[in-house]
């Protein structure tokens, strides 16, 4: 046990996060910063999702660190509310890359993150009961079935009318 931290390397593990996250910020900046002219003309290029994802990893380094302090249950939502942050704004960034004329509401991404988050959070508050656990865990999987839709038939359906903007 070094500095009577019972899990010193778990948490000195997390440095990772945090040079990673700095290192894409810093790329993410010079990219912005630095464009060749070729890059300049045609659509934008939105660099504020790499800003994004590079400051959740930070994030995600900082809240794992808390989370191995004291690992439990409860305090696992440090650990697991940025990894789901990250991987939202990686598809996000991911789908932008394919279709860089459509841009997703910033407000309503972050809206339905926040969703995903809470039911999380609320599945694991209330495990002892099963009939809630049952409830949480299908609106868990109608809200991505529904997101996925909107995702998938982009401009064909009209699911949530703000979504996405065109």
């Amino acid at each position: 046990m070094l500095c009577s931290l019972g899990s010193f390397n778990h948490i000195v593990s997390n440095v990772g996060y945090l040079i990673l996250g700095l290192v894409l910020l810093l790329t993410a900046y010079l990219k912005q910063t630095y464009r060749t002219p070729d890059e300049v003309n045609g659509l934008p290029e939105h660099y504020q999702i790499f800003y994004g994802i590079s400051l959740a990893i930070c994030a995600e380094g900082i809240l794992s660190a808390c989370y191995h302090v004291c690992p439990n249950w409860t305090n696992f939502q440090f650990d697991i509310t940025f990894m789901m942050t990250i991987a939202s704004i990686g598809l996000i960034a991911i789908y932008q890359k394919r279709h860089p004329d459509i841009t997703p509401a910033s407000e309503n991404t972050f809206i339905a993150i926040a969703a995903f988050i809470l039911i999380a959070v609320f599945g694991v508050l209330f495990t002892d009961r099963w009939w809630l656990l049952a409830i949480f865990s299908l609106a868990y999987l109608v809200f991505i079935i529904l997101i996925c839709w909107k995702i998938c038939f982009i401009g064909s359906f009209n699911v949530f009318s703000s979504y996405f903007m065109s």
